[in-house]
């Protein structure tokens, strides 16, 4: 999950019968230049384990079974992770398989990486955060990013047991291992209380707001942007939004729990201008949708049937049609 690639090819290499863009993802080129390509913003997770920390606040694709078949929510989820050392001391886990120090969707309300505030869309800028400790998990990979010279990060085995500490942080992890990497005081609470040969244990939960309904199993969750339909009506959330006409990924939620996937194109005059975000709620009603929310959108907008390319993406107005390298897709297995 370290690397971006197309829906098209990441519905070739899952054998999907359909396959659309996921959320929204952190780039290298990013204002501040620490982004990694690739890595998800907000809720992410796979098979139930949490892959990417929820952005507090904002809406998200819930997907699990529920009596043998597969139910969606839309719900404003959040991520409860915590790291438990051996010695008993105990603290939240900052974030999951990102760069520390650097929180690209802002959870907090923390201030950009350049001191300007926080970032109001999920793509464009990183919060700087001083004191953190993220997990790696071993679907982000076998090497992990460089860190700062007061940087520090344990490698652990499958089993959890702590192998090294290394400062600074970032470099090699066994293929079936993981690390927690510290930077600021949680450089420091990493060397005081997880030393080799310890095993601290990391929990997680994805929950959702108090009174709402209960969730279930969770197999996978995608986080977007701003929820756009709320039992059926046009949810205010969508106003944070651009309200300009744009290529849009949207995944709706009927009544029954049955997921609809939409993809508007646009950037082409003579073809499809997009749609806006109250427009795209519309539409999602007009298929049946009660419940709604925007995926990562814009050049990002992809489909992909039997692995080939079926819309057509453009990163720029009236530019050439191409599939850009996004962070993950939904995609529809044969039984």
């Amino acid at each position: 999950m370290n690397r971006a690639d197309t829906v098209s090819s990441l519905a070739r290499r899952t054998g999907a019968l359909v396959a659309f863009n996921g959320t929204y993802f952190d780039v290298r080129a990013d204002r501040d230049g620490r982004g990694h390509d690739g890595d998800p913003i907000g809720l992410y997770a796979e098979q139930g384990k949490v892959l990417s920390e929820a952005v507090s606040g904002r809406p998200a694709l819930l997907l699990g079974r529920e009596h043998g078949r597969l139910t969606a929510r839309v719900a404003e989820a959040s991520t409860d992770v915590r790291l438990r050392a051996a010695d008993g001391a105990g603290r939240e886990l900052d974030g999951v398989n990102r760069v520390a120090g650097r929180d690209p969707g802002c959870r907090a309300g923390g201030r950009t990486a350049g001191g300007a505030g926080p970032v109001a869309r999920p793509s464009g800028g990183g919060c700087a955060e001083g004191d953190e400790v993220v997990q790696f998990t071993t679907e982000w990979g076998t090497r992990t990013p460089p860190g700062p010279a007061d940087s520090t990060e344990v490698v652990l085995a499958a089993d959890g047991t702590a192998l090294r500490t290394r400062s600074p942080a970032g470099g090699p992890v066994p293929a079936d291992g993981w690390s927690l990497y510290g930077v600021g005081r949680g450089a420091a609470w990493l060397r005081a209380h997880v030393p080799p040969g310890t095993r601290p244990v990391v929990t997680e939960r994805v929950t959702v707001p108090p009174g709402r309904t209960p969730l279930g199993t969770i197999g996978t969750a995608l986080g977007g942007s701003a929820r756009l339909l709320r039992a059926g009506a046009v949810d205010a959330d969508a106003a944070r939004l651009r309200a300009e006409a744009e290529p849009r990924t949207v995944a709706g939620v009927t009544a029954d729990g049955t997921l609809l996937l939409l993809a508007v194109d646009g950037r082409a005059q003579k073809e499809s201008v997009g749609a806006t975000p109250t427009e795209a709620a519309r539409l999602a009603r007009s298929l049946g949708a009660v419940d709604a929310v925007n995926l990562d959108g814009g050049g990002s907008t992809t489909v992909a049937v039997a692995g080939h390319l079926r819309n057509a993406p453009r990163g720029t107005e009236n530019g050439p049609v191409t599939e850009r390298r996004v962070a993950n897709a939904i995609v529809v297995l044969p039984e």
